[in-house]
C-alpha cells in the first residue's frame, strides 16, 4: 500500500498546480482586458503542443522527476507574469506546458498506485476533487488580494510555488509511488476509446470557455463585487468537488437544466446566475471523473505518450473554447442569446449520446479482459 505521506504530497501537488492555474483566471483581465480571451488561449495552445513532448519526458524520466520539472515550469510561469511586458502571453504560455506534463505525470501516479480499474477510479476521483479545490479557492483568494494589486497576488503565487518545490525536494529521497509493477500492469493494455475522448472534449470546452465569460459577466453584467465574484467561484468549484467524489452517469443530464438556468439568470435574476454554474459545474466534475477513469487505465508500458495523445485531442478545447465563447459574451440582440443557448445545448446532446455509447465499449473491453 502507498504511504500516507506520499499519497499526501501527490494531493499536495495537485492541489497547488490548480490552485495557482484558478488563481490566474481573474488576474487575466486585469493586465490585458482587450485581449483577455486570446491571453486564456495561450495557455491551453501551448499546452497541447507540449502534450506530445511530455508524454516522453514522462515515460524516459519517471514520475519523479517529472513532478519537478512541473513545478519549475509554473514558478517561470507566474514570475514572467510578474516581472515581464506583456508577460500574461510568455506565462500562460509557460503555465500551459508545466500543466502539460504535470497533467501527464498525475494520471501516471493515479495508475502506478493503483492494482485494478477500481482503486485507479478511486485516485481519478480524489485528483479531480482536489483539482476543484484549488479552482474553488484558487479565484477566491485572487479576488481577495487583488485589492492589493496584481503584482502582490503574482508574488504571493510565486512564494507558494517555491514552498512546494523545496517540500517535495526535501522528501524526493523518501517518496515511493509504486504500488504495482510493470510487468503486472502489462496485462490490461487497453484501446483508447475514440467516443469519450470527443466526450471530454466537448465537456472541457465548455467548462474551460466558461472562466473568461464568467469574469466578464460578473463584473460588466451583473456587476459583482471581489468578494462576491469569489463566492461564485467557490459556489463553482464546490459543485465540481461534489459530482468528481462520486461520479454517476446521469450526472451528464444535468447539463440542459444548468444551460437554461444560465441564459435565464441575464433577464436580472442573479442569484440564478450561482444555481445555474453550480449545476453545470456539478455535471462537469462528474463527467470528466468518469471519463478520465476511462482513458487512462491501461498498462504502464509508455503509459505517459499514450495518455498525452488522447489528452493533446481533448485539450484542443482549451484555446478555442475560450476564444469561441469569449465572442458570444454579449446579451444583446436576442438572436445572440438564441445562438449562444442553442449551441450550448446542441454541444450538450452529443456528448451525452457518445459517453454513454463510449461506458459500454468500456464494459464490454472489461468483461472480454476477464
Amino acid at each position: 500500500m502507498v504511504k500516507a505521506s506520499t499519497q499526501w504530497l501527490v494531493n499536495w501537488i495537485n492541489f497547488v498546480i490548480n490552485f495557482t492555474f484558478g488563481a490566474l483566471i481573474p488576474i487575466i483581465p486585469e493586465m490585458n482586458k482587450d485581449n483577455a480571451g486570446f491571453a486564456y488561449g495561450s495557455y491551453g495552445f501551448a499546452k497541447v503542443l507540449f502534450f506530445i513532448p511530455a508524454g516522453f519526458i514522462v515515460d524516459k524520466y519517471g514520475s519523479k522527476k517529472s513532478v519537478i520539472i512541473t513545478i519549475v515550469l509554473e514558478i517561470l510561469a507566474i514570475s514572467a507574469m510578474r516581472f515581464l511586458p506583456h508577460g500574461e502571453y510568455i506565462g500562460r504560455t509557460l503555465e500551459g506546458m508545466a500543466l502539460a506534463i504535470g497533467t501527464i505525470t498525475l494520471f501516471h501516479l493515479f495508475r502506478e498506485m493503483a492494482l485494478n480499474h477500481k482503486e485507479y477510479s478511486k485516485n481519478v476521483s480524489m485528483g479531480v476533487f482536489y483539482t476543484g479545490l484549488g479552482f474553488l479557492t484558487g479565484p477566491m483568494v485572487s479576488y481577495l488580494l487583488l485589492k492589493n494589486g496584481v503584482d502582490f497576488v503574482l508574488s504571493s503565487l510565486i512564494a507558494i510555488n517555491v514552498f512546494t518545490f523545496i517540500l517535495y525536494l526535501m522528501k524526493y529521497n523518501t517518496v515511493d509511488f509504486a504500488r504495482v509493477t510493470l510487468e503486472i500492469a502489462q496485462t490490461d493494455s487497453r484501446k483508447i476509446s475514440i467516443s469519450l475522448v470527443i466526450v471530454i472534449t466537448i465537456v472541457k470546452f465548455l467548462q474551460i470557455g466558461f472562466h473568461p465569460l464568467m469574469t466578464h459577466w460578473n463584473k460588466e453584467l451583473f456587476e459583482f463585487s471581489f468578494e462576491v465574484s469569489g463566492m461564485l467561484f467557490i459556489t463553482s468549484g464546490f459543485g465540481f468537488m461534489m459530482g468528481a467524489l462520486r461520479p454517476r452517469p446521469w450526472y451528464c443530464f444535468a447539463f440542459f437544466p444548468g444551460i437554461v438556468l444560465l441564459e435565464y439568470s441575464f433577464f436580472g435574476h442573479a442569484w440564478m446566475y450561482f444555481v445555474a454554474m453550480a449545476i453545470l459545474s456539478f455535471s462537469f466534475g462528474g463527467v470528466l471523473a468518469d471519463v478520465i477513469s476511462k482513458l487512462g487505465f491501461s498498462d504502464l508500458n509508455r503509459l505517459g505518450i499514450r495518455n498525452s495523445i488522447w489528452l493533446l485531442v481533448s485539450d484542443i478545447s482549451l484555446f478555442t473554447g475560450p476564444v469561441v465563447l469569449w465572442e458570444m459574451r454579449h446579451n444583446d440582440p436576442m438572436d445572440h442569446k438564441l445562438v449562444r443557448i442553442s449551441f450550448m445545448l446542441f454541444l450538450s446532446s452529443v456528448a451525452i449520446v457518445l459517453y454513454f455509447y463510449g461506458r459500454r465499449q468500456f464494459g464490454n473491453e472489461t468483461a472480454s479482459a476477464r
